[in-house]
């Protein structure tokens, strides 16, 4: 038997598919301006094409997956995720007044895993997931309208993780992206 996950963290930001795009492809760089660092980083050792690695280490573990589809300025979808019937990426979509992104996660987990994404590992794809949004919207427009404010889920993983997840070094990646100034959030 199995639980079906679907998680979704979205913006609208005022800016087009391209320029957003140019921005998302800042994930996983040497000099990611995205990801939050206090939860780990994500690199592409192989560099952002379908195929290659994607390593995360979010505090618990390092996990690797496939980069399943690099579809500028619309899709970066990342494939099976180790141990879960399922996939997770983002998807840009123009809209009225800028972009649409999305964060969308699709999963049906065995039980045990389920169980898990219940107690902790949402409140942490949560916070991570909001946060790179942040991220996003910074750069592209200079403000966070509306910034996230971890959950007390979020805020209980992260101690109970403590700063392991900065303690191990990410690999450096093969990308294409150049680095741009950190946001100050």
């Amino acid at each position: 038997m199995s639980h079906r996950i679907h998680n979704v963290h979205q913006r609208v930001l005022s800016t087009t598919p391209e320029n957003l795009w140019a921005t998302l492809t800042l994930l996983g760089t040497d000099n990611d301006p995205l990801y939050p660092p206090e939860w780990g980083w994500v690199r592409f050792p192989d560099g952002l094409h379908s195929g290659g690695r994607m390593v995360q280490h979010n505090g618990m573990s390092p996990i690797s997956y496939r980069i399943k589809e690099v579809e500028p300025p619309r899709r970066l979808w990342f494939g099976e995720i180790p141990g879960i019937d399922g996939s997770h990426g983002y998807v840009l979509e123009p809209v009225d007044g800028g972009t649409r992104i999305s964060h969308v996660l699709s999963a049906e987990p065995s039980i045990i895993p389920y169980l898990l994404w219940m107690a902790a590992l949402r409140h942490s794809h949560d916070a991570i997931s909001e946060l790179i949004l942040d991220n996003l919207e910074f750069l592209v427009t200079g403000a966070i309208a509306d910034p996230y404010r971890p959950r007390s889920g979020a805020r209980i993983i992260k101690r109970l993780l403590g700063n392991r997840s900065t303690k191990v070094a990410p690999p450096r990646c093969v990308h294409h992206a150049e680095p741009r100034a950190q946001p100050n959030v």
